[in-house]
């Protein structure tokens, strides 16, 4: 997922409609957080500049490796953190650390449950939501 810093602050103001999907404790609110992401996610869409969701890592490099040349920095889970690192040589990537980016960097962790949740979406319903589809 990708976004113009410009765009972060517009973002964190749109924190609260992107909880975090592990954060979601009952399988109701879970339910009821996808079924309301495509309508959010449209709020959020006019500050986004690219989501690409895909089971692959590989898709989700080459999709990194195209926006380089536009990239300032980048945050990655730890999972996929050297990978990304690889595909982005010369660019700093950091880590996702919930706490320090709900202070100090609303914007970015409401990117990171955009993902998340699209993630989620995705596995549930083997699609991403329509309202995304060519952003």
């Amino acid at each position: 997922m990708a976004a113009r810093e410009g765009n972060l602050t517009r973002l964190a103001a749109l924190l609260p409609l992107f909880p975090h999907y592990s954060e979601i404790k009952t399988r109701l609110g879970k339910r009821k957080a996808l079924r309301m992401f495509p309508r959010r996610l449209a709020k959020a869409k006019p500050y986004l500049v690219e989501l690409v969701v895909s089971e692959s890592l590989g898709v989700i490099l080459s999709a990194l490796e195209r926006l380089r040349p536009r990239v300032r920095e980048a945050y990655a889970d730890t999972h996929v953190f050297k990978a990304v690192e690889g595909v982005l040589p010369g660019v700093t990537v950091r880590t996702e650390d919930k706490r320090s980016l709900r202070s100090g960097r609303p914007g970015v962790l409401a990117l990171f449950n955009i993902a998340d949740l699209a993630m989620n979406y995705y596995k549930k319903y083997g699609r991403i939501p329509p309202l995304i589809e060519g952003l």
